[in-house]
């Protein structure tokens, strides 16, 4: 238990009966139990809130790191697409010669 043997464990039991006597000792246990209950209730909350504490640091820096692979995967995003404008030829669908055709001083359709 605390290290304590059973011929200690009787020493103190014996040195109680004969301080406090027969009548008192029930009484006695009964406080020291309640006393050790509420300790160790004390202790496990005590433990919770720290676990408790613990795990929502955990949680905040787990977000800090997702935000900043978030971050970091937007940006290379934006870096290929713009990469990829300056790289590509204009799509089919975006051809602006005809624009620039009807812009054109002369009527002559091109031949």
């Amino acid at each position: 238990m605390f290290g304590i043997g059973f011929q200690e464990i009787l020493l103190i039991l014996l040195i109680a009966l004969i301080f406090f006597g027969p009548s008192k000792l029930p009484e006695l246990a009964k406080s020291l139990g309640k006393g050790f209950a509420e300790f160790k209730k004390a202790a496990d909350e005590v433990k919770r809130n720290f676990q408790e504490a613990v795990s929502e640091e955990e949680l905040k820096e787990e977000l800090k790191e997702i935000s900043d692979i978030q971050r970091k995967v937007r940006e290379e995003l934006y870096q290929a697409v713009e990469e990829g404008e300056k790289t590509s030829p204009p799509a089919a669908g975006t051809d602006h010669s005809a624009e620039k055709e009807k812009d054109s001083p002369s009527g002559d359709p091109p031949a």
